[in-house]
């Protein structure tokens, strides 16, 4: 019909205009010779995701390019497609969907954990009037792909697909830790460099291994509802 044209449509635009905003800092994607036949690639990848039966009716959202984008640079086009619907039908399609209602219970649960694993951070971050909605909502929608080098990210990526949990339970692990190892950062912080901190995620090469050891520990006390 008319209208289900005019929303592919709408969809193929999202998805070339986002391509080019993945991973900005390495070349892959955006510069180069084939640059233009590796960004089609990966359209092809997000836009027969999207049009799986299971996944149609909730459409694209911003944030799917960064996971595809991981997915594709290390696996190719065809493995990188089952990638991302493996991911995605384990739960994590359950953060984008019913008005990010996945999103937002994740984010609760983020924030009762940080009231009682660090409660002067919480009391810190919320006298300085900093809400967890302004730094989460990336760190889950993009698994951390947007927030850090992709270097770090990757390592965060492989222990979270080698341990054999839900990812929506394992990314509430690693922003857990991930507050733990910024503790004293955050609470001398001003309002400008905590967020800085939030947003970017400066950690440093050799402390990401420890960090996502500290998530794979937090498991044993996070309980995520399904």
């Amino acid at each position: 019909t008319e209208t289900e044209t005019e929303t592919e449509t709408e969809t193929d635009r999202q998805i070339s205009l986002d391509i080019p905003r993945t991973f900005t800092e390495i070349p892959l994607i955006n510069k180069g010779a084939g640059s233009l036949r590796r960004r089609q690639s990966l359209f092809r990848v997000l836009k027969a995701f999207v049009s799986l039966p299971e996944q149609k009716p909730h459409g694209y959202t911003q944030g799917f390019n960064f996971i595809a984008g991981i997915l594709w640079m290390h696996l190719g086009e065809e493995a990188s497609f089952w990638g991302l619907k493996s991911v995605f039908d384990q739960g994590l399609r359950g953060l984008y969907t019913n008005n990010f209602r996945g999103l937002k219970k994740l984010q609760s649960q983020f924030e009762k954990h940080l009231s009682t694993k660090f409660p002067n951070v919480k009391l810190c971050l919320d006298n300085k009037g900093v809400s967890a909605v302004t730094y989460t909502t990336s760190w889950f929608l993009t698994c951390f792909l947007y927030n850090m080098s992709l270097k770090n990210a990757v390592v965060i990526w492989d222990v979270m697909l080698v341990s054999g949990v839900r990812p929506a339970t394992f990314l509430l692990c690693v922003a857990l830790a991930m507050v733990q190892h910024f503790k004293k950062q955050l609470l001398s912080a001003s309002f400008e460099r905590i967020n800085e901190i939030l947003i970017r995620l400066p950690v440093a090469g050799r402390d990401i291994n420890r960090i996502c050891g500290k998530a794979v520990g937090i498991l044993e006390d996070v309980l995520v509802e399904d």
